[in-house]
């Protein structure tokens, strides 16, 4: 269910995708950049929304950079590009749509 982790906290966020935890069975060639800790996990508060954006803004540098030089499928991409145009894809998900409709989040 969308909203079982939401309704426990009543602030104002929607959380959209998971996390999955495992070790590769053999390591890549090119290890990928990370969303770093402080764009992500806030304690007691959220940052201001300059400190956010200056924050992505570094991590989609980052991203793109990977991309731009890694050995294959290259591409001149950043990571919240990418994110907002999978969040535009007409996918079958009803439930997750509804769901961000009531958090009062337009996303389509």
């Amino acid at each position: 269910m969308p909203g079982t982790v939401s309704n426990a906290n009543q602030a104002q966020h929607a959380p959209l995708f998971g996390i999955a935890v495992g070790v590769p069975i053999q390591q890549p060639p090119e290890i990928k950049p990370r969303l770093p800790l402080e764009a992500a996990c806030f304690q007691n508060s959220y940052p201001s929304e300059s400190d956010l954006r200056e924050r992505i803004e570094a991590y989609d540098h980052n991203m793109r950079h990977y991309y731009q030089t890694r050995s294959e499928n290259n591409r001149d991409a950043g990571w919240s590009r990418s994110h907002i145009d999978l969040l535009k894809l007409q996918l079958p998900l009803s439930s997750m749509t509804e769901y961000l409709h009531g958090k009062g989040l337009n996303v389509t």
